[in-house]
């Protein structure tokens, strides 16, 4: 359906908050037709991790490496196999989390910053109930399967909030041109899974599910905490109660599991920089990366990202459902370091929400614009039309 900047919607008690429509034949966030489009996404997106187990081989989807602490535990689950040197990625940290979720001290000698690993638990759960009896390759294919669902999940949530807001519910398929899409389930990291619930969150509360859409925003949350600015962004254009609830929920159970951890790990170990001072992050990039000819795709992924992020942000302003959502997120851009933004293995999946919501702002109507013709008609627009035919003459 097409919004209004500042829509006054009575509720039954006479309240005009910024209130999402309900009801009408759109009501349902997810319907059969959106989890076919879903379907199309998992199976395109099934490529993706297949392609590079061919090539590389299954155990590059959580790309490891000897010099880690995670090296050793791998190694024993792999004894086959010859770990590369270097840093490795993140999979390779989620990978060690999902053989025993449930035994944080020990997962906690194979990561390298055990408290700021363990404070993303979803995903690794996740596969972890895929494959329950502990490493090897079937624990890397839940990995792929849990992303690779995600992937399909985002393209469904993403579909219902293009049909709700007035645009064709087909154009959700771009999700897979996403560079951060690709990656996630590439690395076999939470960012994909992360995404899929603060996007089904999203649309869970514009169709009023709000205790729903609360808690799957708890599920983002504990998947990837800084998902919370999409939360808090919706919430800053709703402004209501519940959507008060749709952020403040999350945090409080984000921060209650920061507490749990540091109480029972004894070595929470040193976080991964992550922020810097402003536009540092960028200059360093340009020094250290993109200007002797390294990594010039991350550079070129960062300008797209921030460019859709303006043209989104030009066209509908912070008027839009999500327009405080690409505010919040190129004010985090500011402050990424360089080992963020300068590799697009990084900046790409940093840069997922940006792109996303971007996407979902330029493909629905302006606010106050109504929808083409061949749109779906609104929830309003059926109610009023009702309305007119059921009224006494």
């Amino acid at each position: 359906m097409y919004w209004s900047p500042r829509p006054a919607i009575g509720d039954s008690d006479g309240d005009t908050r910024r209130a999402p429509p309900t009801g009408g034949s759109y009501a349902a966030p997810i319907d059969r037709h959106l989890l076919a489009i879903g379907a199309i996404g998992v199976v395109a997106a099934a490529t993706f991790p297949l392609a590079a187990a061919r090539s590389d081989g299954a155990l590059a989807l959580i790309w490891p490496s000897s010099e880690t602490p995670a090296g050793a535990h791998i190694a024993r689950d792999f004894p086959d196999e010859e770990l590369p040197a270097g840093d490795g990625h993140d999979g390779q940290y989620f990978y060690v989390i999902a053989r025993q979720p449930m035994h944080l001290e020990a997962a906690a000698t194979g990561l390298d910053a055990a408290q700021y690993r363990l404070q993303r638990p979803i995903f690794p759960l996740a596969a972890w109930a895929l494959a329950p009896t502990g490493g090897g390759y079937a624990l890397i294919a839940a990995m792929a399967i849990v992303g690779v669902l995600a992937i399909g999940l985002t393209v469904a949530a993403a579909a219902s909030i293009l049909e709700r807001l007035g645009g064709r519910r087909e154009l959700a398929l771009l999700v897979l041109a996403l560079p951060g899409t690709y990656w996630s389930v590439r690395l076999s990291t939470a960012d994909n899974l992360a995404l899929a619930l603060a996007t089904l969150a999203v649309a869970l509360a514009l169709a009023r599910r709000d205790a729903l859409a609360t808690a799957i925003a708890v599920l983002a949350v504990l998947a990837k905490e800084p998902i919370i600015l999409v939360l808090i962004g919706f919430a800053l254009w709703r402004r209501d109660r519940a959507a008060v609830a749709l952020a403040a929920v999350p945090a409080v159970a984000a921060g209650a599991w920061y507490v749990t951890l540091a109480v029972l790990l004894d070595a929470p170990g040193t976080p991964v920089p992550a922020v810097t001072s402003p536009l540092h992050g960028v200059t360093e990039a340009w020094r250290l990366v993109w200007s002797v000819g390294i990594a010039r795709d991350g550079m070129l992924i960062l300008v797209l990202t921030v460019g859709l992020a303006v043209a989104a942000l030009l066209r509908s302003g912070l008027r839009g459902p999500f327009g405080w959502v690409l505010a919040l997120h190129l004010a985090l851009f500011v402050v990424m370091t360089e080992h963020v933004i300068g590799l697009a293995t990084n900046v790409s999946r940093a840069g997922a929400p940006i792109m996303l919501f971007s996407l979902l702002t330029l493909l629905t109507p302006r606010p106050g614009e109504r929808p083409t013709d061949d749109a779906p008609p609104s929830v309003d627009a059926q109610r009023a039309s009702s309305g007119a035919r059921n009224r006494p003459v």
